[in-house]
């Protein structure tokens, strides 16, 4: 039995339908997986009729691929507000650099999951989505080239290459292999041997 309570029928507008179903399904994938998700479910939980459904989302690759833009979103929020409230107050690149580490750790620890699956089911379901992902990297770069003022270049590497370790620096975390700690002072030293960081301290 699904643990979703439908919602009751109601006449609102298209588009604060279309975020309603949007909303019931990012609940439904939190809590049941998003592997449990059919446009026939969500639907059936939003209190309207399948046909609805499909007229909103298309098929079942439109509506993960509306999920997944939320949810990376919504992530992506998170650690901008918290990177241009530190900066605002006076915060020193190396500074800056912690945070940045331990929002998206924190945020990747919380909804990454999620994220990453719907990025995985979207490859699944339409391989052609592929290529239609954003690039992760490329829209972080211009924060490090902000912030070390190093060059685009260089900055997108980086990026790539902490992107990359997130992923497998958070499982380590969840496991208990290592602490929250540990796993933001490895991830800061992705950058700080390529960048010149004032507050760095000399050894």
């Amino acid at each position: 039995m699904s643990s979703v309570t439908p919602r009751s029928r109601q006449r609102i507008p298209a588009s604060a339908r279309h975020q309603q179903m949007l909303d019931v399904a990012i609940d439904m994938a939190r809590t049941q997986g998003v592997t449990s998700l059919t446009l026939a479910r969500v639907a059936e939980a939003s209190g309207v009729s399948k046909p609805v459904a499909y007229q909103h989302f298309g098929s079942i690759a439109g509506l993960l691929q509306e999920m997944f833009e939320q949810v990376g979103e919504e992530y992506e929020q998170t650690i901008a507000e918290a990177i241009a409230y530190s900066a605002y107050s006076g915060a020193n690149p190396l500074e800056l650099l912690r945070l940045f580490c331990e929002v998206y750790i924190d945020c990747s620890l919380g909804a990454g999951a999620l994220y990453d699956e719907l990025g995985s089911m979207i490859v699944a379901v339409v391989e052609e989505d592929r290529s239609r992902r954003v690039d992760i990297a490329e829209k972080y770069a211009p924060f490090a080239v902000d912030i070390f003022g190093i060059d685009e270049r260089t900055a997108y590497k980086l990026m790539v290459a902490f992107l990359g370790a997130i992923d497998r620096t958070c499982e380590a975390v969840i496991s208990g292999r290592i602490e929250r700690e540990e796993a933001i002072e490895l991830l800061m030293g992705i950058f700080v041997p390529a960048v010149s960081l004032p507050g760095q301290s000399d050894n």
